[in-house]
């Protein structure tokens, strides 16, 4: 599990209350599939899982992070599928798990219509914001 922890009280002191912290926490986690649902069960196990793996450095904190907590909102793949309509919810496109998934992206260009191009994450090159740009660049030589 890759875990991403973003603080920005400690440059910027208004963005939590003295003696506070605004931790930002970002994990991979599974696309909504016919095998997994993101129910208010799973949400709590897979938060408590990533607290788990936060509390083994113990360079972050000399005690549990749980103890901390003053308030804690989970985001997962099923509200970015409701807020932003993304494909299973997922906020990078299609999954990258194999050496064929690239083959499996679409191409930037229709073959059905030629006045239709794909931009973004789920098509060529793939996800993250450095290929969506890349994306958008290839995408404006083709229509050029």
């Amino acid at each position: 599990m890759t875990v991403y922890v973003s603080i920005s009280k400690k440059d910027e002191s208004g963005d939590a209350p003295d003696g506070c912290e605004n931790w930002f926490v970002l994990v991979n986690a599974p696309a909504i599939t016919d095998n997994f649902k993101w129910t208010d069960d799973n949400k709590e196990n897979y938060k408590n899982n990533i607290l788990k793996k936060i509390d083994s450095y113990p360079f972050m904190i000399n005690d549990s992070i749980k103890n901390h907590i003053m308030f804690c909102e989970i985001f997962t793949p099923a509200d970015f599928l409701s807020k932003y309509n993304s494909e299973f919810g997922s906020i990078y496109g299609l999954s990258s798990n194999s050496l064929y998934s690239l083959m499996r992206r679409p191409k930037n260009k229709s073959k059905k219509f030629d006045n239709l191009f794909f931009v973004g994450g789920n098509t060529h090159p793939g996800g993250g914001v450095p290929l969506c740009f890349l994306s958008g660049k290839i995408v404006s030589k083709l229509v050029l």
